[in-house]
């Protein structure tokens, strides 16, 4: 019956873990088993290679489960130019309320580290000064501005009505079908958005506290009021933005 199950293990990672386990408890780890007859000696000797098949099954398991570290594009040159500025709404568009300084940001790749991390993150302006601005604004990083040494990257994932305490919804704030998502976790908030970029059709994410991430496949319409959980729609491609864009929005 346990060579059975063993058979029944390999195709089930997840059973395996507390299948191990009970092995662990049943056969000593440590030392050869003490044999009163030929029979019993063969029978613990089989008892400990099939722990060992599964000990081995379930750390490959548990390796082919964990995501690697991030190494999508991520991260998008706002207008592909270098020695610019992220700004708001207009290229005059900036408040300090609009980003969270961090000094003695070694890299690039450190502060965009720090924004994937950030449910609020929509971009990043980074100089090598160690200078690194993580973008809080409602609305994102919508234009730049000339200024040398400074680059400026918008996210893919940008969070939808602030993302913090919040849920995502279809079309409205109660069109919530278990049909719109998969569920995978527990995934840390950076994981969970490369499991979306990895994912044919993404949408968008919504993540939990305690790791939970759901994966949506429908377009994300609406939030609903959710403590703990963050909802993050998944754009890979800029809206295009121009001037005339900028002064039919703010104009007075």
């Amino acid at each position: 019956m346990l060579a059975m199950s063993a058979l029944s293990l390999q195709g089930h990672a997840g059973m395996l873990v507390g299948f191990a386990m009970c092995l662990v408890v049943v056969v000593p780890l440590s030392g050869a088993p003490t044999c009163s007859s030929n029979d019993s000696c063969a029978r613990d000797s089989v008892l400990l290679q099939l722990q060992q098949n599964q000990s081995d099954q379930f750390h490959k398991a548990s390796a082919e489960s964990a995501l690697p570290p991030f190494q999508l594009p991520d991260f998008r040159l706002v207008n592909g130019q270098e020695d610019r500025a992220c700004r708001g709404g207009c290229p005059s568009d900036i408040d300090e309320s609009y980003y969270q300084l961090r000094v003695a940001v070694s890299t690039l790749d450190e502060c965009q580290c720090l924004c994937r991390d950030d449910v609020r993150c929509s971009g990043v302006e980074y100089n090598s000064n160690g200078h690194c601005k993580l973008w809080h604004r409602n609305g994102g990083i919508m234009f730049t501005a000339p200024a040398e040494g400074y680059s400026c990257y918008r996210n893919s994932f940008q969070p939808v009505a602030g993302g913090v305490d919040r849920s995502c919804r279809g079309d409205f704030e109660s069109d919530d079908d278990e049909s719109y998502y998969d569920v995978n976790g527990p995934h840390s908030l950076a994981e969970c958005k490369e499991l979306c970029e990895r994912t044919r059709g993404c949408k968008g994410i919504e993540h939990t506290a305690d790791g939970r991430c759901a994966v949506w496949k429908r377009s994300i319409q609406a939030t609903a009021s959710s403590q703990g959980s963050s909802c993050l729609v998944f754009a890979p491609q800029d809206a295009i933005r121009t001037q005339d864009w900028c002064h039919s929005q703010y104009a007075s």
